[in-house]
């Protein structure tokens, strides 16, 4: 994986030389370019020499890596694989300073020579941007609305922004941990810090995730490296869910004892009845009929989080429950209107029973458990649906 970055390195004085017939030592000073032009020794640099092959392709087991560069930038260690044309990359991790993965010259020769070779001044290299964080929405957040201002920073600082220096994002996204899709590439910051871009046609009730590649052009153009002359750092992943559909309704579960059906956190983990209100996170529902049509006594239904997981019967009924990220046999229920026939809707009561025929159940008549074991509908087993 490419890394991205912003500034510049130059490696200079850069020596070859070999005192022993196998033996490859090269020798150099590293300097960090900074956004304005200001060149500094390149301290803590790891310095990689990476061989390649008459066609002067890289040869990945070929490489060997230095010890971390003196204060001064200074580096020397034998390249360990004899003598031919090398790739040379520089780097420092901790703050994104230059890439292990794209050489900041082309092949050099190394040689054992014991005069040596004196390389000069080797063209620059950029250093990385920091990792891109999201601005909005907020990692993890829940309840955003369908079309909004997607922004990110810029992962750039007083050492990395320059105008000169070319730096381009792409977003990868995905609903419902689906893999994840390139949905912008290439667009560039239109702000100063935090960039952003508009998006839309999001769908409702829906667990999103995405990331950020920023991508800086190296000024070093290498016609024999494979891949594009790009320093990259990818963010991390981060994830948001979108709100309920308002045009159609939510339902609560109250249970005997006033308390309701709980989703703790929107879904994906427990469920409970420990809500002592309405909430539309954790205690408000869609109730999807599968058949399609008004909802009756007898439908099929899935019992939908705010957060697009489903409520689920562990084994189709007859133990304990949850709440998953599909909706399959074990996340569809009959819905049976208590005491009556007919549609359902506001205000009536309902029962819930599993695939297994078994009833879900708010232990104690609610405040604590849910399970889905019981073979008859008591005042236990049985809802008050609450509609909004």
């Amino acid at each position: 994986m490419k890394r991205f970055l912003i500034g510049a390195f130059v490696v200079v004085s850069l020596f070859a030389m070999g005192s022993e017939a196998n033996a490859q030592f090269v020798s150099g000073y590293a300097r960090i370019q900074f956004a304005g032009g200001a060149v500094v020794p390149g301290q803590s640099l790891r310095i990689k020499f990476c061989k390649t092959d008459s066609g002067g392709n890289m040869i990945p087991s070929l490489c060997r890596t230095s010890n971390p560069t003196l204060l001064d930038g200074f580096f020397g260690f034998d390249v360990g694989h004899g003598p031919g044309n090398y790739f040379i990359f520089a780097w420092r991790d901790a703050t994104n300073w230059g890439s292990p993965d794209y050489p900041i010259t082309s092949p050099v020769p190394v040689s054992n020579s014991p005069g040596g070779n004196h390389y000069g001044f080797l063209p620059p290299s950029r250093p990385a941007a920091n990792k891109p964080v999201a601005v909005n929405p907020a990692n993890n957040s829940v309840n955003r609305p369908v079309s909004f201002t997607l922004q990110w920073s810029d992962g750039l600082d007083p050492n990395r922004r320059d105008p000169n220096w070319f730096i381009r994002y792409d977003i990868y996204a995905s609903g419902n941990e689906f893999p994840e899709n390139l949905v912008f590439a290439d667009i560039p910051c239109n702000g100063f810090g935090t960039c952003s871009i508009n998006v839309s046609g999001l769908v409702y009730s829906t667990r999103y995730q995405w990331r950020i590649v920023a991508k800086l052009k190296s000024p070093v153009l290498i016609p024999s490296f494979p891949g594009e002359n790009l320093h990259i750092t990818n963010s991390d992943t981060f994830r948001f869910s979108t709100m309920f559909d308002p045009s159609t309704p939510t339902y609560s579960f109250r249970t005997s004892n006033g308390k309701y059906l709980t989703a703790p956190g929107g879904g994906g983990g427990d469920f409970t009845a420990t809500a002592s209100s309405i909430d539309s996170l954790i205690s408000q529902f869609k109730i999807i009929d599968v058949n399609g049509g008004s909802l009756n006594s007898g439908d099929t239904v899935h019992i939908q989080t705010n957060r697009n997981y489903y409520l689920m019967a562990f084994g189709g009924g007859g133990g304990d429950v949850a709440t998953s990220g599909w909706a399959q046999s074990w996340e569809t229920f009959t819905i049976i209107k208590v005491g009556g026939s007919g549609q359902i809707s506001g205000g009536n009561t309902v029962a819930l029973a599993s695939q297994s025929g078994h009833y879900l159940v708010a232990e104690g008549g609610g405040g604590g458990t849910v399970n889905c074991n019981r073979l008859a509908i008591g005042p236990f087993e049985t809802f008050t649906l609450v509609q909004q």
